[in-house]
């Protein structure tokens, strides 16, 4: 075994590798030489304060009536699972059953009622919550209020529109430190009121802070050359003159359950479009320290070794704060200084490259990233032919593929660890290199994504597909025509894509449904974003645990993911079909899908039986 050379770089923050979109540019000459580091006196809010507003939004008992508290639950944070992002829709017996034998229930759209359902306008939402503000009355400082409305359409197989209505409509309101915004799932207020003014979703949550000592600012323009270098990982080809990135100042709010946190630090969020050649990606936010001290940023050593396909690799830790939390891409018992392991390979190769990626966060949430590649002979062991791969039976329920782990790290592993807590089956779980594109596309698909109920995606995109750092399978971008009636065609019911703008409203003139509508063969839900998404370890372990543990439905789970451990101005999209029924002529659908056993699920809706679309987008 060979060990090749090897770097470490800074990517993000703690509990999650936090990512916050590039909404604004710093100037190459930065505003300030010197900005303070706060100190966190109490990492909640008096409880009594959370509810307080809650009652003045009109929540009143209702909010004391949301889940019991769990591990990494916001100190005040309620969904409304019947009514937030209701549609009108009506049951209407019982479908055909899956693929797997599973009983399933028919949905039907109620279209002319949908049609019907009452609205509330942004200016009357806003108003409501700023009423509720003056008279709740903390000191909330500087700061601005935003508004976001979720909205649902649904159209005919031709395209035409059968129905556009907005749904709710989120208030939330900006928190800032030193005129910087202060942003992260920490410091999170927000109300979703539906059509009749009902607030359906609240969350509250934030620190009680002072200021602390005076710290040197990383120069923005070495900051750049950070973030450029963190994003080459994951597209090899790239050089760093293809890259157009925006980078601005905040202070960065790390997860409340995070209960060592003392100390909050200023960073840079980057974010921008890579060109390669005549292709642009869309990249995924993060953020860097913009303090390059010992005293508060975690340093790694990470050495390998190892003989043939066995791998061994330690990392030292000095400098932030103690205690530290280890993390190996790919090793769900993590949290351990070394690690060893035997390389694994797909299909026929006798020398094949182990990167070994590791993460370590500190007490405070500050995380550092190191990256190592190393030569590994393994025996060869012919190609893996689809005809040699055991069929999934009801233990395969889920897939993984983290197409950006090497820059990112594992993004997936609380998915990953929340579908395995609940006796879910895992089938794949691939990383880095060997996530391939053609395991998205047929034949491939039926052996990989389409052999499991729920697959995600983590990686790089943008309106016309998704990246690959794996450049020999295929042309290592998936686009919207490569998967033509690929999905669900076997077994997959729910494909969630972490990844920017994927499901864009508008690309190359092209709307969403033009670009995708095609994908669905028994598909159910396709989830993703309209806007960029924010790289965090947390979100993706949410998005599982509201499905699993909350009993919510897929829908609602995903865009509860993305109201905790998202910006707010970040935009969800489910998208789906309807389908004729062929006894009844009702239009069905999958709306209010769960994830099996967790309540009803509908069935699979075939190509022949499409007779529209809809989608649903917010935050």
């Amino acid at each position: 075994m060979r060990q090749m050379k090897s770097y470490v770089y800074l990517a993000g923050l703690g509990a999650a590798l936090l990512l916050i979109p590039a909404c604004a540019s710093v100037p190459e000459e930065r505003p300030a030489d010197e900005l303070p580091v706060y100190l966190v006196r109490s990492s909640d809010v008096p409880r009594s304060e959370a509810a307080a507003f809650g009652r003045a939004l009109g929540l009143g008992e209702r909010i004391f009536e949301s889940e019991r508290p769990t591990e990494g639950e916001l100190p005040m944070a309620f969904t409304d699972s019947e009514r937030f992002r209701y549609v009108a829709t009506r049951v209407a017996g019982r479908g055909e059953p899956d693929e797997n034998g599973q009983e399933t229930t028919l949905e039907e759209l109620d279209l002319e009622t949908v049609k019907a359902m009452p609205e509330i306008e942004p200016e009357a939402a806003r108003d409501r919550f700023e009423r509720a503000l003056e008279a709740f009355g903390p000191d909330l400082g500087e700061g601005e209020i935003r508004t976001s409305v979720s909205r649902f359409r649904a159209f005919d197989r031709e395209g035409n529109l059968l129905v556009e209505k907005p749904l709710d409509v989120m208030v939330s309101r900006e928190l800032r430190l030193g005129g910087l915004p202060f942003v992260g799932p920490g410091a999170r207020i927000s109300a979703t009121f539906d059509g009749e003014g009902v607030v359906t979703r609240y969350r509250y949550v934030r620190p009680e802070l002072e200021r602390g000592p005076m710290v040197s600012i990383l120069p923005a323009a070495e900051a750049r050359e950070r973030c450029i270098e963190l994003y080459r990982m994951s597209l090899p080809k790239a050089q760093p003159e293809d890259f157009d990135l925006d980078l601005r100042l905040i202070y960065h709010a790390p997860p409340r359950d995070l209960e060592t946190v003392r100390h909050i630090l200023p960073y840079y969020e980057c974010g921008g479009v890579a060109t390669l050649g005549e292709r642009t990606v869309d990249l995924m936010d993060h953020l860097i320290p913009a303090v390059d001290s010992r005293e508060f940023v975690p340093r790694l050593r990470l050495e390998t070794g190892g003989e043939e396909s066995r791998v061994t690799a330690r990392v030292e830790i000095e400098g932030g704060s103690p205690p530290y939390r280890v993390e190996w891409a790919g090793d769900p018992s993590s949290d351990r200084s070394a690690r060893a392991y035997e390389y694994d390979v797909r299909g026929r190769k006798a020398v094949g490259r182990a990167v070994v990626t590791v993460r370590v966060t500190d007490a405070n949430g500050v995380s550092a990233v190191a990256t190592e590649t190393v030569d590994v002979e393994v025996p060869e062991h012919g190609t893996q032919e689809l005809t040699n791969i055991v069929a999934c039976t009801d233990y395969c329920d889920f897939g993984t593929e983290n197409a950006v782990t090497h820059q990112f790290g594992d993004l997936e592993q609380g998915f990953y660890d929340e579908m395995l807590a609940d006796g879910e089956g895992e089938y794949f779980c691939w990383t880095g290199e060997w996530a391939w594109e053609q395991d998205f596309k047929a034949p491939n698909d039926s052996v990989w994504i389409d052999n499991v109920d729920i697959a995600l995606y983590v990686g790089h995109g943008n309106g016309d597909g998704f990246t690959f750092e794996d450049t020999t399978h295929d042309d290592s971008k998936l686009d919207y025509n490569d998967a033509t009636g690929d999905w669900g065609d076997k077994n997959l019911e729910w494909l969630a894509l972490y990844s920017c703008q994927v499901l864009e409203e508008d690309w190359g003139g092209m709307n969403r449904f033009d670009r995708w509508k095609q994908e669905f063969d028994g598909l159910h839900l396709l989830l993703g974003f309209e806007t960029n998404a924010r790289v965090s370890n947390d979100f993706t372990g949410k998005f599982a645990h509201n499905m699993l543990d909350e009993n919510k439905t897929v829908r609602q789970a995903w865009f509860d993911a993305i109201a905790d451990h998202q910006p707010s101005d970040r935009v969800g999209v489910v998208m789906g079909v309807i389908g004729l029924h062929p006894w009844t002529s009702a239009w069905v659908w999958n709306y209010s899908d769960h994830y099996w056993g967790k309540g009803s699920v509908g069935p699979d809706i075939r190509d022949s039986q499409i007779r529209g679309y809809w989608t649903v987008t917010g935050p």
